[in-house]
Parts: structure tokens; C-alpha cells; sequence
């Protein structure tokens, strides 16, 4: 009898970083999920409306998170800090969400409360 590890593809986390300080330049997004799961990324705001060829007030970071680390109806918390503003740092902008979709969830995250 052969045994077969069925892992399931990750699904992609789009969070949508909007109402950015004015003179934002890097931001920290991290995603903390049940069970310990805690992934970031450091982005520069102004590199990376370049790169999108967004506007100035809004860009989106893509996270691959494995399937069994969030799974469906689990609650995890998405938060974004600027990091040259100390007060940001020290609260930053977080929100909760439930995981709800299979392949990919799209989430809105203000910058400034």
C-alpha cells in the first residue's frame, strides 16, 4: 500500500495597502495566523507604485500562504506599519479577517485610521 502526502496548493493573500502618509517610504505587512504562522514583507511604497504603475494612494502585496498554515474558517491578522514614522511602528494598522476562499482573498487596509 503506498501512501501519498496530498498537500494542497497555497492560496494568494491580496492586500490592498491604501491612504498612505504623506513622505511614506517603507512599509512592513505582516500576516500572523492561527497556530503560530507569522510571515512579513518590507515594501518601499514608492518603488513599488512604479513597479504596479498604481497610483500614489493605493498598491497591493501578494502573500502565497500554504494551505494548512490558514485553513478555511480559521481567523488570522493582517497588519501594516510605516516603518519611518515611530508612532506607526509602535500601533500599526491591523485588521482581522477570516479566511473564506479557497485560491485567493482580496482584503482593504487602510494605512491611516
Amino acid at each position: 500500500m503506498q501512501y501519498t502526502n496530498a498537500q494542497q496548493a497555497p492560496w494568494i493573500l491580496d492586500i490592498e495597502l491604501s491612504n498612505p502618509q504623506f513622505g511614506i517610504t517603507n512599509v512592513r505587512v505582516d500576516v500572523k495566523g492561527p497556530f503560530g504562522y507569522n510571515v512579513y514583507q518590507m515594501i518601499n511604497w514608492q518603488q513599488t507604485v512604479n513597479l504596479q504603475g498604481a497610483s500614489t494612494g493605493t498598491i497591493h502585496v501578494k502573500f502565497n500562504i500554504p494551505s494548512n498554515v490558514i485553513p478555511n474558517g480559521n481567523k488570522y491578522q493582517v497588519c501594516a506599519s510605516n516603518q519611518s514614522d515611530l508612532l506607526n511602528m509602535a500601533l500599526p494598522s491591523c485588521m482581522f479577517v477570516i479566511h473564506s476562499h479557497d485560491n485567493y482573498e482580496h482584503i482593504t487596509l487602510p494605512l491611516q485610521r
